[in-house]
């Protein structure tokens, strides 16, 4: 990983898929003796108070290869004394098993992360540049809206990184065009009759009015993924700066307008 000193650098190990556990190492260089860092209660484009830190557990911290002492000063935050100027290292585990647009699941077959619920918030660092290093099973290929090179994926600072929705496994990536730029369609899960031949047309016709309707090109630019799961049930969408995550259902796709009010939710959440 990078040794930008000012940087934060998070690794995701996501090969415990068949224990849906993700392991998660965050690393960096604190300027003061003692910091703080946490959770956060809150998640990108979803207007409530969260608690993804019940699923958090095997909390540690070591520097210098050795284990620093913590105190938890409130149910989702820690403190520590640490030496200034030398890399510490933060390992913990989560439970990933709710498989909705705002939440973490991870299945042998595939990975939905929302990484406001997975990644601290380390005091003095919101505006810093983080880094984020993905261990994927074997097979497996990630869709991940950030610019990245070498396999590193790199925000401008914390926010960029929690809006910015990690899926992984076996899927099918399509590029469309709204307004000259690209855009890339995420597909876990093909109805078995295939999609309408017109699929990726119509969302961009969906997608382009909408910018028409505000008078404006694409805010994400040539950077923009619309990650569509198929499920046996459910129904919901979350927007984020970069993309949008879609839950749709079988039987809804199979029923009467199905197919336009899937249109609609694409429309909704690029809106």
């Amino acid at each position: 990983m990078t040794s930008d000193l000012s940087a934060v650098r998070v690794r995701l190990d996501l090969t415990e898929a068949s224990n849906q556990t993700i392991t998660v190492t965050m690393t960096w260089t604190p300027a003061q003796a003692t910091t703080r860092w946490q959770l956060p209660v809150w998640t990108p484009g979803s207007y409530t108070v969260r608690d993804p830190v019940q699923h958090l557990h095997s909390l540690s911290c070591k520097q210098q290869g050795k284990s620093v002492p913590l105190r938890r000063t409130s149910p989702s935050c820690w403190r520590a004394d640490l030496q200034p100027d030398q890399d510490v290292e933060v390992r913990y585990q989560l439970e990933a098993r709710q498989l909705t647009v705002r939440t973490c699941c991870l299945e042998p077959q595939f990975a939905s992360l929302c990484l406001s619920a997975v990644v601290m918030l380390v005091d003095g660092f919101r505006w810093a540049p983080h880094h984020l290093e993905l261990v994927l099973p074997a097979g497996w290929q990630a869709a991940v809206p950030l610019p990245h090179d070498q396999g590193i994926y790199h925000s401008d600072d914390f926010d960029a990184l929690v809006d910015s929705p990690v899926h992984a496994g076996c899927f099918e990536s399509q590029a469309f065009e709204v307004m000259g730029c690209q855009h890339e369609l995420i597909l876990f899960g093909a109805p078995p009759q295939g999609w309408p031949p017109d699929f990726l047309r119509d969302i961009s016709a969906v997608c382009e009015v909408t910018c028409r309707l505000m008078q404006t090109s694409p805010p994400s630019a040539d950077r923009y993924q619309l990650v569509l799961l198929m499920l046996d049930q459910g129904y919901g969408g979350l927007e984020h700066d970069h993309a949008a995550v879609l839950h749709y259902s079988w039987k809804s796709l199979a029923g009467e307008d199905g197919y336009l009010k899937l249109l609609q939710l694409i429309g909704h959440e690029y809106l």
